[in-house]
């Protein structure tokens, strides 16, 4: 029912498959008609996968070398504390 909802008042062809076989009973010309949207849909799958993607630059990710990072001095580097468990009732009260 999804086709139905998206197509609006448009007839798509996943809509005619789906009246043919709950509305009209027509097995077959619902089975024919699945046929056709299936060469459909493979034919532009093919298109997308051979034709579209050989014009796309794929990306490559390079790391870094581990000495071309500078490393910080240990006068600079920062600790962090602890969480406190008394944060939140320092700043929210006791919840009395």
């Amino acid at each position: 029912a999804n086709p139905m909802i998206i197509g609006g008042s448009y007839d798509t062809l996943a809509t005619s498959i789906y009246l043919q076989i709950t509305g009209a009973f027509d097995k077959e010309g619902a089975a024919a008609m699945a046929v056709v949207l299936l060469c459909i849909t493979l034919a532009m799958f093919a298109v997308q996968k051979y034709y579209l993607e050989s014009k796309t630059a794929a990306t490559v990710a390079i790391t870094a070398a581990s000495s071309s990072i500078s490393k910080r001095p240990a006068s600079i580097r920062a600790t962090r504390p602890a969480p406190s468990r008394r944060a939140p009732r320092a700043l929210f009260g006791d919840g009395e």
